[in-house]
C-alpha cells in the first residue's frame, strides 16, 4: 500500500473496518498504517500460524504522535494525553497487530533510516535461522505529515518544495522452508561498499552469474528509484517527491514478489546504496 499525501489525510479506520470487521480504538495513523499493511497481506488467514513473529521495520516511527506529543509538551506547556503517551512507544503498532491477526510470537521494531526495510529483512532472516520451520511477517511503515513543508524539513529536505508525499505500509510473510503457499525465495546481503569497487560485480557474486535474464532496480538515495537502460528496469516510477525512507524500498520489494509471482519475471535484484555510509544492501527475489 502507497499513498500519495497532498493537501488531506485518507480516512483509514473506515478502509480497517471494511477490511477487518473491527473498528481500532484508541490506535494512532502509523498503527493503522501497519494493520492495513499486514491484514492485507494476511487475508488467507489460514496461512499465518499464531506463533508467527512480527518485524516491523520503520525510517521515522510514530511521528505524528511524537509531533503531538512535543507540541502539547513544549509549546501549550501541558501534559500528554495518556494515549498518546502509549503511542509514542515503538512497538505499540505491533500490539494491534498481533491483537487483530492473533498471534503471540515475537515482536521487533528496526529502524535504520532509508534502509529500514532491509535491516528488517535481515532480522527476519536471523529468526528464520534460529527457528527454520517458523514464519515471520516482516513490513515497513512509514507516514507522512502535513503540511508537507514541515515533513520535507524534518528529512533535511529544506530546499525542496513538492505537491505531494509518500507513506506506506508493505508487508511480506515469510518462512524458513518451502511450502506449497510459497511463491518466491529472498535472499538478502547487507555490506560496506570497497572503495574502487564495481556494484555490478558486486550484484553478479551475489546472484551467481550472469544479470542479462534478471530485472534490476536501484534504490537511489535522493529519490529512492534509479535511472535505467535497456536491460535495467524500474518497477513504479514516483509521480511525486519522495523523501527517502524505508517505505520505497518495502514497495519496490513486494512489488518485486508481485512479478515473480504472476510469472512475469523469474528473478528481480534491487539495489539500495547508501553514498553517505557507503552502505550497499542486494536483495534478490527469484521463483521457487
Amino acid at each position: 500500500m502507497l499513498n500519495e499525501v497532498r493537501e488531506s489525510y485518507q480516512d483509514l479506520g473506515a478502509a480497517i473496518v471494511s477490511l477487518t470487521g473491527t473498528k481500532l480504538r484508541r490506535a494512532d495513523r502509523f498503527s493503522q498504517l501497519a494493520v492495513l499493511g499486514a491484514t492485507s497481506c494476511c487475508q488467507s488467514r489460514e496461512l499465518l500460524r499464531p506463533s508467527a513473529a512480527i518485524v516491523l521495520s520503520t525510517s521515522a516511527g510514530t511521528l505524528s504522535t511524537a509531533v503531538n506529543m512535543m507540541t502539547k509538551i513544549g509549546v501549550e506547556r501541558q501534559p500528554p494525553k495518556p494515549f498518546q503517551f502509549i503511542n509514542s512507544f515503538g512497538n505499540s503498532a505491533c500490539y494491534f497487530l498481533a491483537r487483530i491477526l492473533g498471534t503471540h510470537g515475537a515482536s521487533i521494531v528496526v529502524s535504520q533510516e532509508q534502509c529500514s526495510f532491509e535491516s528488517g529483512l535481515l532480522h527476519a532472516g536471523q529468526l528464520l535461522n534460529q527457528k527454520p520451520d517458523g514464519q515471520v511477517l516482516v513490513g515497513g511503515v512509514d507516514e507522512a505529515l502535513l503540511p508537507l513543508d514541515d515533513h520535507l524539513r524534518r528529512h533535511n529536505r529544506v530546499n525542496q518544495t513538492c505537491d505531494a508525499c509518500y507513506e506506506g505500509s508493505h508487508w511480506l510473510l515469510l518462512s524458513g522452508q518451502v511450502t506449497p503457499a510459497s511463491f518466491a525465495k529472498i535472499n538478502i546481503l547487507g555490506s560496506f561498499v570497497p572503495e574502487g569497487a564495481n556494484i555490478s560485480d558486486e550484484i553478479s557474486d551475489f546472484v551467481g552469474g550472469s544479470l542479462s535474464d534478471a530485472l534490476r532496480l536501484y534504490n537511489s538515495e535522493s529519490m529512492g528509484i534509479g535511472e535505467s537502460n535497456d536491460r535495467e528496469s524500474i518497477l513504479s516510477a514516483p509521480r511525486a517527491q519522495v523523501v527517502p525512507h524505508g517505505v520505497y524500498s518495502g514497495h519496490n520489494i513486494e512489488r518485486a514478489c508481485q512479478l515473480v509471482r504472476s510469472g512475469e519475471h523469474c528473478n528481480v535484484v534491487i539495489v539500495t546504496c547508501v553514498l553517505a555510509t557507503k552502505r550497499l544492501y542486494i536483495t534478490s527475489v527469484a521463483s521457487v
